[in-house]
């Protein structure tokens, strides 16, 4: 249809279709999506999931067990666990979702430079900030991201996963998230974001999380909902006494 009306496809990496009556949606292959809605109705966060596969994500999971579409802190995980919100475009109605994750953000090279945090040596004890990751220009302008890659201990992990950190607000996309909180993925070396511990997982206020051997230990110290800021307060290797050692360096997330 589109050449017959003259348009040239060629030079565009994927194509989305959306149709004003109703057949069938999803993914077509060779980077086809199809959207069917009705005139009045319009899925925009249908629409931003397809999208999303075609520029190359794939789906999200959830942890404790492994289930795919499980992160309902992230658009490739709709419509089963994630935060919806209603909206309306040019007569249309629908609903809206939360944004990407940090895995797939950095998946599309769209993390401002020097927005994204790591460890600088093995090992390691430090003390950062953390704005909301789907509202860069909230907070200072600083990190959007805390990533723990393997070789963040002096053992490096040997099945390659890293583990992404990142603050979110209840305002914009996150506007139906139950609360300002801090959620953490594990990325596993075939590229995909595990929402931990489980299901719905997210840390609030005094709750901490420990990674598996090598063990890092990251804790929340306090969230600031009036500066729309989180503080996840001490975050380094636990080691073999890890009391002792995740209180030399809190680790705070804004």
């Amino acid at each position: 249809m589109a050449n017959a009306d003259g348009v040239n496809l060629a030079p565009f990496r994927s194509i989305l279709v959306v149709q004003n009556y109703g057949v069938d949606h999803g993914a077509a292959g060779n980077g086809v999506l199809i959207v069917h809605q009705d005139g009045t109705q319009c899925e925009f966060g249908f629409i931003c999931h397809e999208m999303g596969h075609g520029l190359g994500l794939q789906h999200s999971w959830a942890a404790n067990p492994d289930k795919e579409y499980r992160d309902g802190w992230d658009v490739m995980s709709f419509a089963t666990t994630t935060f919806q919100f209603p909206i309306s475009f040019r007569g249309t109605q629908g609903v809206a979702i939360v944004g990407l994750n940090a895995r797939n953000l950095e998946a599309l090279n769209t993390v401002p430079p020097g927005r994204s945090w790591s460890p600088i040596q093995a090992d390691f004890s430090e003390q950062i900030t953390l704005d909301p990751l789907n509202q860069p220009a909230i907070g200072n302008h600083g990190f959007l991201v805390a990533k723990i890659p393997p070789n963040a201990t002096r053992l490096v992990r040997s099945n390659n996963t890293s583990y992404t950190i990142e603050f979110h607000r209840k305002a914009g996309w996150d506007q139906a998230i139950p609360n300002d909180t801090v959620t953490i993925h594990e990325v596993r070396a075939n590229g995909v974001s595990y929402l931990q511990p489980v299901v719905g997982g997210q840390f609030t206020t005094g709750q901490q999380f420990l990674t598996p051997d090598p063990k890092v230990f990251m804790q929340v110290a306090s969230i600031n909902s009036n500066l729309g800021n989180g503080v996840p307060a001490y975050m380094g290797f636990a080691g073999r006494q890890p009391s002792k050692r995740r209180l030399q360096c809190p680790c705070i997330f804004h």
